[in-house]
């Protein structure tokens, strides 16, 4: 199976919305794997390219363009995903 094709079995919550969301940060995840590689940055590093994340999504919602601050919350759920697997990597080491 490829690496970016794992099925995902949640017991998610019910609520509307909430799955292809889950799912578009899953195809994010891939994407920025297939772009950057596997990331192991210090926390430090997390940290600032969180914050840049998060500053784009905060300025799309000051701009009030619902479909681009849709995207950048995507990209950020994905960025905090990959820095709490990077933690996970770390303690496994």
């Amino acid at each position: 199976m490829k690496e970016d094709a794992h099925p995902m079995h949640l017991n998610l919550p019910d609520e509307p919305g909430l799955e292809p969301i889950l799912h578009a940060v899953a195809e994010e995840l891939a994407r920025q794997r297939r772009k950057w590689g596997r990331q192991d940055h210090d926390d430090g590093r997390w940290s600032l390219i969180a914050q840049e994340e998060a500053g784009e999504a905060a300025k799309a919602a000051l701009e009030d363009d619902p479909e681009a601050l849709r995207a950048e919350l995507i990209e950020t759920a994905a960025v905090y995903i990959s820095w709490a697997a990077a933690l996970e990597r770390r303690e496994r080491e």
